[in-house]
């Protein structure tokens, strides 16, 4: 703690670090104390978030140093034992500050009436940290605070026009890593943030660029339902919906002025103070954008006015890469001392590339071998000058046949590619795939996208494994290929030899590439063939017969040829293929697709009817989204002992499935979504019994062991299917989005259930008394319901085991007045965009987070003094709530979301202010 009278810089400086949000108040006799005056120069050195309260002074006052301040200035400039440098450092700080916008007590509150400000400084201060959710930077942010600090420099937040920045460099240096740290650091400072990582690799897939104006629109506007057709519509859309807001928009990794031009186009599409951030390995996409609405200008003579700069970033310095090195090489940010003048060598092939340092770092970790140690480095000072590829090449060489065979399947394919899927090719090829790829992690040559299960793989490293296997030449000796140019050679002129494993091409967008299945005869070890969009023609007994993964998106043929033999096929990919029908049945065998795990047709729009799945013992997946002209399974589907995943989203046509899905003994994901025609689950044949959970609804949501997947309504499914006493296993029950007008009281049998979903039924208007026998139901939702208000618990039921109750979207005025007694144990109450909702009765006391969320016409919440458990309570976007009774009683209250505050009055304002004021909350309540 500093003491007053203390204020040395340094000391100041020391209490202030790590604060993020500044409240300076301004007296009238604010600038007559130097500690004071000190503390707001820090605040501006620091960068945060200021707040600056004017209490009886005018901000033109602080700013130009006028009145009372004027006075206390003369003061200080007279002291002959203060430094005048510090003065002047006071000055420049107050004009700063004076120019930012707070709060005026005089204005905004009444002589006698402060307490009212509180209220909105604490709602201004929650709302700014809310917008502080930091992205995920480096693991060790060595040098990142300079780095950061100039692209500040650049930005320059004070200024009010839109600005954007270009961080160019090669790959590996860090460009995403500061744009991630600046987005962190200044993201509160604005009204919405952005940021959009993987442009370039997003923008190539199909329709790529109209997805990255929906998430720019989703994340700006919170609008997760615009609808975009294409490029056009997405920029006319942004130009006029996103203008409204000071945005901080980030894309990360652009290669092409067209993606820019989607995204960011004109500085006239954004508010005056917006900030754009973009990273490119080419400076050359920032030179050609000025011509398309942004100013660039040299950085040496540069004016304030000009609006795009360029950021060209530096390579760390030798300190910093022996930090960084040792953070990865020995967990701590100096070399041990045996090893110090060894990793001083290391470090100084690196060049400054973080990428690499944090390669080598990896490499080294846990070798204690000096030997060891100088045979590398040996390796790495001949390479010295070379690529960087020749230096990353060093973890590569220190793998087994088998490591070095996923990586660069990884590498040269398999980047942005289902884990799940790889795994499933490289165990039936015997390479013991979940250790390789702990190894891979382990040296820092690939990541793993958790959220998607996908491999990552950065450009330079997936380079140098590309580097690896380019070094054979001509491209037919090489055991892997990937240009487009090279394998349409090699195919045109039946190049092709045993030693190569995969082939991956990709035709361009619109344009179907032909070529003859003779030319695929001489690849007997072929194991991996990507060949999208391209047509194959000719005999197919020449086809090799050991592909492991066929991915042959864009197919054009009706069926599969009847010679095309897939024995040892596991993954199949037909995905946006043409094809009616998947097989004939001329020459289907049993032998024909033993060992598939993995069959996707999704948005084979013609597909009208499935396979025999008796001849695919062993599927796993099964992906038939998109299907649009798909009317039924085959009853076969039965057969599928192993199958885990089924999904058929958008599948119009489908009207039912077959009663034998009940033998589908694995099973734990069905998801049948957006299937208006679908109108009843088959009945259950006697004595049979679904696996897991199972949950009817319109076109159905099935969960199964836990695993939820929404699903769109349809008004098809009125009755609700009789299961004949065989689930009363039953734990998850959705029947959303039906016609029916009631609950069937055999849902009493289903004792087990724990998770309801009865969302979207508007002519359910109560929950019979039956369901209290439902002991172990903990999760009852029922969005956009119409509840009985007046219902009492004679009629309603009680439900004491229910801890999480969801209502949101509901069409009610008021909550039903049994709702504590039909649920006295709830501990979560969601009321999300109930418009019509204007009062809140006593709710249950067992509370213990309350979300009361953009409930527009909510006034009043009654006594909330019973709450005596609650932690959180959100009110954001209930702008008519004027009076939340009690609400300075919750003394155990951690969070408090709030409304705006221009709609409310002095009652609620004044139990806001004690409840922030309560002792016990301060350093508890966020």
């Amino acid at each position: 703690m500093v003491q007053r009278g203390e204020f040395m810089d340094e000391v100041i400086g020391v209490a202030m670090e790590g604060s993020r949000i500044f409240l300076p108040i301004f007296s009238k006799s604010y600038a007559d104390c130097k500690f004071c005056l000190s503390e707001v120069a820090k605040m501006l050195e620091f960068k945060g978030l200021i707040l600056p309260i004017f209490y009886d002074v005018q901000p033109s006052q602080v700013g130009n140093q006028r009145g009372p301040y004027e006075i206390a200035f003369e003061k200080h400039e007279n002291d002959t034992e203060l430094n005048q440098d510090r003065v002047v450092r006071w000055r420049t700080a107050l004009k700063e500050a004076g120019k930012i916008k707070g709060f005026v007590v005089m204005s905004e509150a009444e002589t006698g009436q402060e307490h009212k400000l509180i209220p909105l400084i604490i709602r201004r201060v929650l709302d700014c940290m809310n917008k502080m959710t930091p992205v995920d930077v480096a693991k060790y942010p060595v040098g990142l605070d300079s780095r950061v600090n100039y692209t500040m420099k650049l930005l320059d937040l004070e200024a009010c026009d839109v600005r954007m920045i270009g961080i160019h460099g090669p790959g590996g240096i860090g460009k995403t890593t500061v744009a991630k740290a600046t987005f962190n650091k200044i993201g509160s400072r604005f009204e919405a943030r952005c940021f959009i990582s993987n442009v370039k690799n997003t923008a190539k897939q199909f329709n790529g660029l109209v997805s990255l104006q929906k998430r720019l629109i989703t994340e700006v506007l919170k609008d997760r339902h615009s609808s975009i057709n294409d490029v056009s519509e997405g920029i006319s859309q942004i130009k006029r919906r996103i203008y409204s807001k000071r945005v901080l928009i980030v894309l990360d990794d652009v290669d092409d002025n067209e993606q820019l031009n989607a995204l960011v186009g004109s500085q006239s599409w954004f508010c005056q103070g917006s900030r754009i951030i973009i990273t490119t390995r080419n400076e050359h996409i920032l030179n050609v954008h000025r011509l398309r609405g942004f100013d660039t200008y040299d950085l040496g003579g540069s004016t304030p006015e000009q609006s795009l700069k360029a950021y060209s970033l530096q390579r760390l310095n030798h300190k910093q890469s022996l930090e960084l090195f040792s953070f990865y090489a020995f967990g701590k940010p100096d070399p041990s001392k045996e090893f110090a003048a060894l990793s001083e060598k290391v470090v100084s092939t690196a060049e400054g590339l973080p990428l690499t340092l944090e390669v080598l770092g990896s490499f080294f970790f846990g070798k204690d071998d000096k030997e060891e140690w100088e045979d590398a480095i040996k390796r790495l000072e001949r390479h010295q000058h070379e690529d960087v590829h020749i230096k990353l090449k060093v973890s590569y060489d220190e793998l087994d046949e088998n490591e070095k065979q996923i990586f660069l399947d990884i590498a040269c394919f398999l980047d942005k590619k289902s884990k799940r899927n790889a795994i499933y090719m490289w165990k039936d090829c015997d390479l013991f795939p979940n250790i390789a790829i702990r190894v891979l992690l382990h040296k820092s040559l690939i990541k793993i996208d958790n959220e998607f299960q996908e491999f990552r793989v950065h450009e330079q490293i997936q380079d140098m494994g590309r580097h690896i296997v380019s070094q054979k030449e001509p491209p037919e000796l090489r055991s892997r290929l990937w240009n487009n140019d090279e394998i349409l050679h090699l195919l045109k002129h039946k190049k092709g030899r045993e030693n190569i494993k995969g082939i991956a091409l990709q035709s361009e967008k619109g344009k179907q590439t032909c070529v003859g299945a003779e030319a695929f005869e001489t690849m007997t070890k072929l194991t991996l063939l990507h060949i999208n969009h391209t047509e194959i023609e000719g005999d197919f007994r020449h086809f090799p017969k050991k592909v492991k993964w066929l991915e042959w998106k864009g197919c054009m043929k009706e069926s599969l040829p009847d010679e095309l033999s897939l024995e040892k096929a596991v993954i199949l990919d037909l995905s946006y293929s043409m094809i009616s029908q998947v097989w004939t049945h001329v020459r289907l065998h049993t032998k024909m697709l033993g060992k598939l795990k993995v069959l996707n047709l999704r948005c084979c729009e013609k597909l009208f009817c499935t396979p025999n799945f008796q001849y695919l013992p062993c599927l796993v997946e099964l992906i038939l989204d998109g299907c649009t002209s798909l009317a039924e399974v085959h009853e076969s589907i039965g057969c599928l002992k192993s199958l885990v995943f089924w999904s058929m989203i958008g599948c119009h046509a489908l009207k039912g499935l077959p009663s034998n899905i009940y033998q589908l003994g694995s099973l734990k994901n069905l998801i049948v979504e957006g299937c208006p025609n679908f109108s009843a689950f088959p009945e259950q044949p006697g004595g049979a019994r679904f696996p897991g959970s199972f949950l009817a609804k319109d076109s159905s949501e099935v969960l199964l062991d836990g695993d939820k997947f929404p699903v769109k309504e349809s008004e098809a499914l009125e009755v609700v299917p009789t299961f004949q006493g065989q689930m009363r296993d039953l734990t998850v029950l959705n029947i959303s989005g039906t016609s029916i007008t009631k609950i069937p009281q055999s849902f009493r049998e289903y004792s087990k259930l724990t998770y309801l979903i009865l969302d979207y039924n508007p002519q359910i208007t109560m929950i019979p008394p039956s369901f209290s026998h439902l002991r172990y139901l903990k999760r009852l939702r029922a969005r956009q319901c119409k509840w009985s208000e007046d219902a009492n618990p004679s009629s309603f039921g009680v439900l004491p085991s229910v801890k999480t109750l969801d209502l949101c979207y509901s069409d009610f005025n008021t909550l039903p007045s049994c709702i504590s007694s039909s649920f006295p144990n709830i501990e979560e109450l969601a009321l999300e965009e109930c418009k019509n909702l204007h009062s809140l009765p006593s709710l249950p006391s067992s509370l213990v987070q309350l979300d009361v969320i953009d409930c527009t016409g909510l006034e009043t919440i009654f006594d909330v003094s019973n709450l005596t458990g609650l932690k959180s309570l959100s009110l954001t976007g209930c702008e008519q709530l004027v009076e939340v009774h009690r609400l300075e009683s919750l003394k155990t209250l951690q969070t408090l979301n709030m409304p705006p505050c221009r709609n409310t009055d002095s009652a609620l304002e004044r139990a806001v202010f004690e409840v922030c004021a309560e002792p016990s909350n301060i350093g508890r309540l966020q």
